[in-house]
């Protein structure tokens, strides 16, 4: 069966971190639906991020939900009220927020200045910790995936709230109860490979992918590993073994 994809972003990364994937997938005959919880800027809460990703599962026959970072909880929350064929999980805010956005959580909107914001991110000291190949993440990327979710000052606001509602309930929610697959990058070093080692028994049926040398952002690395390893899944009628 070619089930539809719907894959979500939280902050601070846009729809467009799926750009590779969703290519690749589309060449397996795999649809594609991104729910970017940054753009329309929302209210900030994890209810209305989960509600976003329900529209979007109840439009779908069958979908696969795929969820990255900080979408996690609210995908986690949505697949509770309504249960998509299969979930797919990738580093991210299975127990909790990195240190790095916490902090940010805990800073006023206004922290979010777009031209030092992006400026950082764009820095080797951002990226040497989301990436193995800083060479990915040129300006033009960095603004591409993060600038969304700072171009107004209401898109501002509802990130750090979406922020701080993430750091309130990550590892609150319960786990899904159908078909999971975890593909996590085996050296992120904001979500390290022990979190999930202390999650996974959480998820009854659940199937592990480690992407090797994999760090945060390996949906732009690794687009093609990615996308092979939930097509493969599928072809495997999802099964956890």
């Amino acid at each position: 069966m070619h089930h539809p994809i719907v894959l979500v972003t939280g902050p601070p990364f846009s729809g467009t971190l799926w750009t590779q994937v969703c290519r690749r997938l589309e060449s397996h005959q795999l649809p594609t639906i991104v729910v970017d919880l940054l753009e329309p800027a929302g209210d900030g809460t994890l209810a209305g991020a989960a509600a976003r990703i329900l529209d979007a599962l109840r439009a779908q026959e069958a979908p696969i939900l795929v969820a990255h970072g900080t979408a996690i909880p609210a995908a986690l929350l949505a697949a509770q009220q309504s249960p998509p064929a299969g979930l797919v999980l990738t580093n991210g805010a299975l127990s909790g927020l990195d240190p790095a956005l916490r902090i940010l959580s805990r800073l006023p909107a206004a922290a979010l200045h777009p031209r030092l914001w992006l400026r950082y991110l764009a820095s080797s000291a951002a990226l040497r910790r989301i990436v193995v190949n800083p060479y990915v993440m040129d300006h033009d990327t960095v603004v591409a995936v993060c600038e969304p979710g700072i171009r107004s000052s209401d898109h501002r606001r509802a990130q750090i709230n979406l922020l701080r509602a993430v750091a309130k309930s990550a590892g609150t929610i319960p786990a899904h109860p159908g078909p999971t697959l975890i593909i996590w990058g085996d050296e992120d070093h904001l979500y390290p490979l022990n979190i999930v080692d202390s999650s996974r028994t959480d998820f009854p049926q659940v199937r592990m992918s480690t992407v090797p040398g994999g760090r945060h952002l390996h949906p732009i690395e690794r687009p093609w590993f990615i996308a092979d390893e939930i097509r493969n899944w599928c072809a495997l009628g999802l099964t956890t073994t």
